[in-house]
């Protein structure tokens, strides 16, 4: 299988963490995976630097002659592709940035937080891993999203490293703030546990920033859209709601517009489910609907200017 990054020209490591040196230890964790590959999977509060050291890793790692693949986890921000999704990339050479590449696939979870979403997290973390692992890169690097507050929080981070059981644990923290994620996993065979302390450059990001970021890659996906109609027939509606689809009373909700094995084509913004003439009808960019058999409602209202909020209904 080709791989969709091909050709990006190499840069420096040191672009990547901004304005600063690239920590010690995290050039340590480079050398650590380089020479035990498999996957290493990165856990951390919001606005600790997993996406930077993500980027990090693949770049030095490519460096290195390593076939590097991404999972992008972080549903709230992400950076590979549209939030909501989990997306997967391939780099066989180092890239200038990880922003609109060519994903191999993606995974709709439907939300910007794991909260509610707990079994699609898990599930399509685990899918997107093992498409990853069906690929046969040397490495695979898993980055997630900074919910780490509460008992909640603990079960979805313990099942998820449980799920994947990656060759390389990595903590990003401040003081010892997830401590109570990396201990339980300090006796499992195979699974090497990295502490790393985070760059005083990473910046702090304001929920008014994290929002700003959504809205802006909303509004670029959704530049271009054209109307689509579809017949139910054949089709797979799945819907976190319970409730009887009359009228209008999705319109606005962002969907998965899903194939047969329900890895993701595309994103849509629902305009009506009628199912008493039996059609969806729905905004999307331009794809194939022939391949669509599965369309998965979310939990996320979003216009075509990237403006989103959590529906009720």
């Amino acid at each position: 299988m080709p791989i969709d990054s091909r050709g990006w020209c190499e840069v420096d490591a040191e672009t990547v963490v901004r304005n600063g040196e690239i920590p010690g230890d995290w050039m340590d964790l480079v050398e650590a995976i380089h020479r035990k590959k498999g996957s290493a999977l990165i856990l951390g509060a919001s606005d600790t630097g997993k996406s930077t050291l993500a980027h990090l890793l693949v770049v030095k790692l490519c460096q290195k002659g390593n076939v590097v693949a991404l999972v992008d986890g972080d549903i709230g921000q992400s950076v590979l592709g549209v939030p909501t999704t989990i997306g997967l990339a391939l780099f066989d050479s180092a890239p200038k940035q990880l922003e609109n590449i060519q994903m191999i696939a993606s995974y709709f979870v439907g939300s910007i937080s794991p909260r509610g979403h707990m079994l699609e997290m898990l599930v399509g973390i685990k899918r997107i891993a093992d498409r990853a692992s069906q690929l046969d890169p040397g490495i695979i690097v898993i980055d997630t999203t900074g919910f780490v507050s509460g008992e909640t929080a603990w079960e979805l981070k313990f099942q998820k490293v449980d799920l994947l059981k990656p060759a390389h644990l990595i903590g990003l923290q401040r003081r010892r703030e997830i401590e109570d994620f990396l201990r339980p996993h300090q006796f499992r065979l195979g699974m090497a546990i990295h502490r790393l302390r985070i760059p005083e450059k990473v910046r702090i990001k304001s929920p008014e920033l994290r929002r700003s970021n959504r809205s802006r890659k909303f509004a670029a996906y959704f530049q271009e859209v054209k109307l689509y109609e579809k017949s139910l027939d054949g089709l797979k509606v799945v819907s976190p709601f319970k409730v009887r689809y009359r009228g209008k009373g999705l319109k606005g909700v962002l969907i998965g517009l899903n194939d047969e094995a329900n890895f993701n084509l595309g994103l849509g913004i629902l305009e009506n489910l009628d199912v008493h003439r039996g059609t969806i009808s729905f905004v999307a960019p331009e794809l194939d609907p022939t391949r669509i058999r599965i369309i998965r409602i979310g939990s996320l209202e979003v216009d075509l200017f990237g403006n989103d909020k959590t529906h009720h209904h």
